[in-house]
């Protein structure tokens, strides 16, 4: 299979410099959605946007079935929207898709990085990469896909909570990014902590609890989903059903520890909390002189002095990045 998709990776084929005229013209267009978890989340999130902003068109969803729930779900609404579940590995079916996909107009995988979805993207009349966005380090990652679809960047802005009609939380302790994790004394905490609700611990099989629980498969997606439509309040680190939340509008605190929040986050019911038991500060950079880092009882203020001191940080950090690619190089 990997043979068949570097046939038409981005190294084999020229993609396209997708117009505003382009997009005002197109009467079909096509978002073929495979990544990361949470990076799926984001793109999907944006691609609903255009959608909205863009409502008289056909489109058309491929994505895996891991996100299937998910995309069904938030698309029901949409009569214009069709969702296409896809099996990268199945070669029987990508023949009929590739007929479909060449009627239409343009082509985009939001927020996609692998061979796959540029395979699939590439047989549209027009299309464009999302590896070949310009992109910072220091930009969010929700304006990273709005300035891929063209569409204007957004401030985030986050609302205050009230949880006196909170009776039920969800809390995602878990990451794929094992230092964003939250320890199995971080989660005794938070559960004591709120034990006058109902508590759901989502998770895979990696924590104790007394808890309800719900352990992740990719074959569970749909059940995850009712739980987190179903939960008053979403308690999550920096992970894929933190972006879920936003998805849906929920409630959520999000708990951060290397990653900076004007990055991850998009406007909504949130309040965030920094982790330093974790060892760790927003830039990632452990030997900073000016660590911004506050435990799980206080809410993380976002001041303006703070956020410039991270970006600084993680600028500082990226062209180190940069010139030991070119110190490779040069080797």
């Amino acid at each position: 299979m990997n043979s068949i998709y570097k046939l038409r990776n981005r190294k084999n084929i020229q993609d396209f410099k997708i117009t505003l005229e382009d997009i005002k013209n197109a009467k079909k267009i096509l978002f073929v959605i495979f990544g990361r978890y949470g990076d799926s989340v984001i793109g999907f999130h944006e691609s609903l946007n255009f959608i909205e902003k863009y409502p008289n068109k056909e489109y058309l969803f491929i994505t895996s079935s891991q996100n299937y729930p998910y995309f069904l779900d938030k698309c029901k609404d949409y009569k214009n929207c069709k969702i296409v579940k896809f099996n990268k590995k199945n070669i029987f079916k990508i023949l009929p898709l590739i007929l479909i996909i060449q009627k239409f107009d343009l082509g985009f995988n939001t927020y996609s990085w692998g061979r796959e979805s540029e395979f699939l993207i590439s047989f549209a009349k027009k299309f464009n990469f999302f590896f070949n966005i310009q992109k910072s380090l220091t930009d969010n990652y929700y304006n990273i896909a709005r300035k891929y679809l063209l569409l204007p960047p957004k401030n985030t802005i986050l609302n205050k909570i009230n949880l006196d009609n909170v009776k039920s939380i969800l809390i995602c302790p878990e990451s794929t990014e094992r230092r964003r994790s939250l320890t199995q004394d971080h989660l005794n905490y938070l559960v004591d902590k709120y034990k006058k609700f109902t508590i759901t611990v989502a998770h895979s099989n990696k924590y104790k609890t007394n808890c309800q629980e719900f352990i992740f498969s990719k074959k569970k997606s749909e059940n995850f989903l009712n739980i987190l439509k179903q939960s008053d309040l979403i308690i999550s680190i920096d992970s894929a059903p933190l972006h879920l939340a936003m998805l849906y509008n929920k409630k959520i605190y999000a708990i951060f520890s290397s990653s900076v929040p004007t990055n991850v986050l998009t406007s909504g019911y949130i309040k965030i909390f920094r982790n330093n038991k974790l060892k760790d500060i927003m830039c990632e950079k452990k030997d900073c002189n000016n660590p911004i880092c506050i435990d799980l009882e206080n809410e993380y203020k976002l001041k303006e002095t703070q956020i410039n001191i991270v970006k600084y940080c993680v600028l500082k950090e990226e062209i180190w990045i940069y010139l030991k690619q070119i110190l490779i190089l040069m080797k």
